[in-house]
């Protein structure tokens, strides 16, 4: 037992162990996949070669060595036969090792594809040699060019042969005729720029105007023509405070700056209506056309919607007709109260049942035509300065007597006046539907203590009380936004 433990874990036991392991992994590199991938590649890049000198030189057949059908089987058979007889004797490192039949085999079938590799080896050195000596024998010249030379030629002789011919002739045809196009394009860009240049100018300044009118605080700017994608378009900018700010699009951070952030849904919708309205005016049929306004007053701001009803009635009597859809009974009444025309209807929609019918609609039976007679003489006169000034004056504090009784139903009388509105207002507790109106106290006072000079009930002199017209704007304003 001493004997075998020391033969067991002598040096020389694992010396022999060691030699075993690296003779697997040297089988295993000897005849693996890479070596096999090389001989594959070589075989297949000579065919190549082969195939491409057969144009200069005669080339004999090359022996027969087929990757797949001769050199892998046998590297296959004889990595796994050697493989196996290496596992075996490290499996058993102290007994004899012999030649297994299999293996002998696989190294009867390696030698006879050694004959037929040293054949092919042959053939591939005397390709070589011939090879060389085509390449000798052309150095003088330049191949490059000679094929060049001759490429050319043959297109030349192809051209004048059908159908390339044909097809020359049409070809030049057609390059004639494209240069004829493009001529004919750059003209009418030319004129599109022309009257780009001008209707862009005077479409950038309509609607600024309207802007103005409609006391935006912003304008356009910078209107430029592109040309992207063949189609005509035109871009511009939106000045804030002498600030430009681009459009931007759906792919514009929020953080920057942009259409999308920068006006609110009621400036978004004046600049629209001002767009429309520009593009209308300048229809020179629009004395044949329709005009309809679905909701024009939808999303703007209550201090803009007599510039609205103005620049409606104004176009009602340039176009042929003009519609207006509204479910604002109020902004309607303004419509009819200043159309120009003397020509205008006015319709309802009526839900019978499961259906819906179009109708007459007493408009002045529906709506109370004093208050909107008064509210439209204050936004003409705000808006275009029109109107008697004393009679603006004078019409300012019934007026706001009106809204208020639209405003607090039951809680204002029809004989009461502002001033003792304006007591009770003072002397409401928080449970009293009237303390709502403490937020426009202050503005209200104001405007009464300015109005009541210019009635006889508080003023004896008021039929002569001057008038400031910056300070009735002002106080006109007021009253205007007061009541939105």
């Amino acid at each position: 037992m001493i004997s075998a433990y020391r033969t067991f874990f002598s040096d020389g036991y694992g010396g022999l162990k060691q030699s075993v392991a690296n003779l697997k992994e040297r089988v295993a590199q000897s005849l693996g996949e890479t070596v096999s991938l090389g001989i594959q590649r070589t075989i297949g890049a000579n065919a190549t070669l082969v195939e491409f000198w057969k144009q200069f030189l005669a080339v004999p057949a090359a022996p027969d060595l087929a990757f797949d059908a001769d050199v892998r089987p046998v590297l296959v058979a004889l990595r796994e036969a050697a493989t196996a007889l290496v596992e075996a004797k490290a499996a058993s490192l102290l007994e004899p090792c012999n030649l297994t039949p299999t293996l002998q085999a696989s190294l009867d079938r390696c030698a006879a594809l050694s004959k037929q590799v040293a054949a092919y080896n042959g053939f591939v050195a005397n390709t070589n040699v011939s090879v060389e000596a085509k390449k000798t024998s052309t150095s003088a010249g330049n191949a490059q060019a000679a094929r060049d030379t001759l490429t050319t030629m043959k297109a030349r002789k192809a051209r004048f042969d059908s159908p390339s011919k044909d097809n020359c002739v049409r070809y030049a045809e057609q390059q004639t005729h494209k240069k004829a196009l493009e001529a004919e394009k750059e003209r009418a860009k030319k004129s599109l720029d022309e009257f780009g240049t001008t209707v862009c100018v005077e479409y950038q300044q309509r609607i600024n105007e309207l802007l103005d009118r409609f006391h935006a605080g912003f304008r356009i700017c910078n209107t430029n023509r592109s040309y992207i994608g063949g189609t005509a378009s035109t871009s511009y900018q939106i000045e804030i405070n002498n600030v430009a700010v681009e459009l931007g699009d759906d792919k514009t951070p929020i953080s920057s700056h942009s259409f999308r952030n920068t006006l609110s849904s009621g400036d978004r919708s004046t600049l629209a209506f001002a767009f429309f309205v520009a593009q209308v005016e300048r229809d020179p049929r629009l004395n044949e056309k329709v005009v309809v306004f679905d909701d024009p007053f939808t999303s703007q701001d209550r201090s803009r919607r007599s510039c609205t009803q103005q620049i409606i009635n104004r176009l009602a009597s340039q176009a042929k007709q003009v519609i207006v859809l509204s479910h604002d009974a109020a902004f309607l009444r303004d419509v009819w109260d200043g159309d120009y025309t003397q020509d205008v209807k006015t319709l309802q929609f009526v839900r019978l049942r499961d259906s819906t019918v179009m109708s007459e609609w007493n408009i002045e039976d529906e709506t109370m035509g004093e208050y909107h007679r008064m509210h439209s003489l204050l936004s003409l006169y705000y808006n275009e300065g029109r109107g008697e000034r004393r009679h603006v004056a004078q019409t300012i504090r019934p007026f706001l007597e009106h809204w208020l009784k639209f405003k607090f139903p039951g809680q204002v009388k029809d004989s009461e006046m502002l001033g003792t509105f304006l007591s009770s207002v003072r002397d409401a507790d928080q449970s009293d539907p009237l303390a709502a109106a403490k937020t426009i106290l202050e503005d209200l006072e104001d405007i009464n203590g300015y109005s009541k000079k210019y009635h006889h009930a508080f003023n004896p002199q008021a039929s002569s009380e001057p008038i400031d017209d910056t300070e009735l704007q002002g106080f006109v304003k007021r009253t205007l936004h007061t009541t939105v």
